[in-house]
C-alpha cells in the first residue's frame, strides 16, 4: 500500500486556502480607458536581498495562486481574502511573475505562490553554506614542492607563493620527497622552510595560519593567508 505524506503548507493550502479559491470567478482583464483602476500603482521596487515581492508588497487586486498540491494554477482570486486565510506567522505568498514596466493598461493579475517562512529560511541557509564553502575551496591555492627543489625552480614557486598572497588568498604548501629523487638532508629541509617563510613575510600583512606539519624529508604542509584586499 502507498502512503502519501502531506507537508504543513499543502495542508494548509487544503483547508483554509481552497476553499477561498472560487473557479467561477471569470478570468476578465479592464483597460483603464472603459473602466479605470483607482490608484494605479508604479512598478514596485523588490527589497534589497530578495527576488520576490511579497504579501502586500503586490501591487495587485487579484492573483492566481499556484496549487502546492497539483503545481496548477488556480483562477484569479483576491489577493486581501488570500492573505486573511493563512497563517502569517508561518507563511507568506510570494509574487513570482515581473509586474509590467510603464504604463499598466490592464488589470494585472500575477502568479503567486504559497510558501512556508521556515523550509524558505532553511534553504537559504543551505545555500548560504554551500556558497561559503565554494568560496573557501576557491580562495586556497596550493603548491607542491620537493625537499630537494634547486633554487631556480624554488624562486618561480615562490613568486607564485606572494602572488596569490598579495591577492589575499590562502596558500597550502606541500613539501614531499620527489619520487625516485635525491633525498634532502636534515639541514636543507630547515633551510628550504627558513626559505618559504622569509618569502611569505615578503609579502605584508600575511599570516601564517598553520606551521609545519609533517616529517622532515618526507610528507608535510604548512599554510599562509594573505593581507585583505
Amino acid at each position: 500500500m502507498r502512503t502519501h505524506t502531506t507537508s504543513p503548507l499543502q495542508a494548509l493550502y487544503r483547508v483554509f486556502v481552497q476553499p477561498a479559491l472560487s473557479p467561477r470567478t471569470p478570468r476578465v482583464t479592464r483597460t483603464f480607458h472603459s473602466t479605470p483602476l483607482r490608484n494605479v500603482p508604479k512598478t514596485p521596487r523588490v527589497p534589497e536581498k530578495r527576488k520576490h515581492l511579497w504579501d502586500e508588497e503586490i501591487p495587485a487586486r487579484r492573483i492566481q495562486l499556484v496549487d502546492p498540491v497539483t503545481d496548477s494554477l488556480q483562477p484569479p482570486t483576491r489577493l486581501r481574502d488570500l492573505l486573511s486565510t493563512i497563517d502569517r506567522k508561518a507563511f507568506r505568498i510570494i509574487c513570482v511573475t515581473a509586474p509590467p514596466t510603464g504604463n499598466w493598461a490592464e488589470e494585472w493579475i500575477p502568479v503567486c505562490k504559497l510558501e512556508d517562512k521556515k523550509a524558505a529560511y532553511e534553504a537559504e541557509k543551505e545555500k548560504k553554506k554551500l556558497k561559503q564553502q565554494k568560496t573557501a575551496a576557491e580562495g586556497t591555492k596550493t603548491l607542491e614542492l620537493n625537499w630537494a627543489i634547486d633554487a631556480n625552480d624554488l624562486g618561480h614557486r615562490m613568486k607564485r607563493m606572494q602572488d596569490f598572497l598579495a591577492l589575499g588568498k590562502k596558500v597550502e604548501i606541500i613539501l614531499a620527497r620527489k619520487k625516485g629523487g635525491r633525498r634532502a638532508t636534515p639541514e636543507e629541509c630547515e633551510d628550504l622552510l627558513q626559505k618559504i617563510n622569509e618569502a611569505a613575510e615578503a609579502v605584508k600583512g600575511t599570516k601564517e595560519i598553520k606551521k609545519f606539519e609533517g616529517k622532515l624529508a618526507g610528507m608535510g604542509n604548512l599554510m599562509y593567508e594573505g593581507p585583505k584586499p
